[in-house]
């Protein structure tokens, strides 16, 4: 069944994928049952059915799939398959993130840092995207990398948020995300006094900020000219936050 699902070895067929997978799963099988449960959510090889993706996620997660687990709190968080209860999707993706599944951390990080289905804490919120980032979640690169960027509940600081950036570029979205730190944070740090970059200027240098800012005409135009290259679409694009969309939309690893 994992052959045809991923094409391994013979071609794919999610047809035959769902049909072996129903077999295994209705003998018991958590895997099949998760997996089963992903095709009736999308429509693979099978009629849509969110209400049977929720029946099967919930089995699979009974028996301690932990992939299920993760799916089944979207299934709540998003209404699929049954009412949305933003509480118990909080409590199921806390499970989750609480057995290592770095999805899972990066999404209830992201619930207590807005509130969605818990009291907001920050400090939760932070020690979740960093438990993710260990798992090298692209996802919580980014989100860390926001946070220093702007300073939430973080020392802000553009070296340490631009490491983040580019290491969630690494992992996806390089085009976009490299271009345009490259294009607006990196090259601004300097134009910030209380920034590493710009206490290092001052502070070692002995040069005020304010003295050589306006001779920074690169530093300075350098955001200005990404925002038209945005306007204007040229290799790149614009996009929301990578965690609204993990949370709005499944995320499978591939083979796992």
């Amino acid at each position: 069944m994992r052959l045809y699902y991923y094409g391994q070895t013979v071609p794919q067929s999610f047809s035959l994928a769902a049909k072996y997978l129903k077999m295994a799963a209705d003998k018991g099988l958590a895997e099949a049952q998760c997996k089963i449960g992903l095709c009736y959510a999308d429509g693979l090889g099978t009629d849509k059915n969110e209400m049977f993706a929720f029946k099967y996620f919930q089995k699979a997660h009974l028996k301690g799939n932990v992939e299920a687990t993760v799916y089944l709190a979207w299934c709540y968080f998003n209404g699929v398959g049954v009412g949305q209860n933003l509480g118990k999707a909080a409590v199921f993706y806390k499970q989750a993130a609480d057995k290592g599944n770095a999805v899972a951390q990066c999404a209830i990080g992201f619930m207590y840092d807005k509130g969605k289905g818990v009291v907001v804490d920050k400090n939760k919120s932070l020690q979740y995207f960093m438990l993710a980032a260990d798992n090298n979640d692209a996802d919580a690169f980014y989100e860390l990398g926001y946070k220093y960027h702007y300073g939430e509940n973080v020392v802000k600081d553009e070296y340490i948020s631009f490491s983040f950036f580019k290491r969630a570029a690494d992992c996806g979205n390089p085009e976009l995300l490299s271009r345009s730190l490259q294009d607006s944070a990196a090259v601004t740090s300097v134009l910030i006094p209380w920034n590493t970059c710009g206490v290092a200027q001052s502070g070692v240098l002995g040069v005020p900020t304010l003295e050589y800012l306006p001779y920074c005409f690169y530093n300075w135009l350098s955001p200005f000219v990404n925002l038209v290259v945005v306007f204007l679409g040229y290799k790149i694009y614009r996009f929301g936050k990578p965690v609204g969309k993990l949370i709005g939309k499944r995320k499978e690893k591939g083979g796992k």
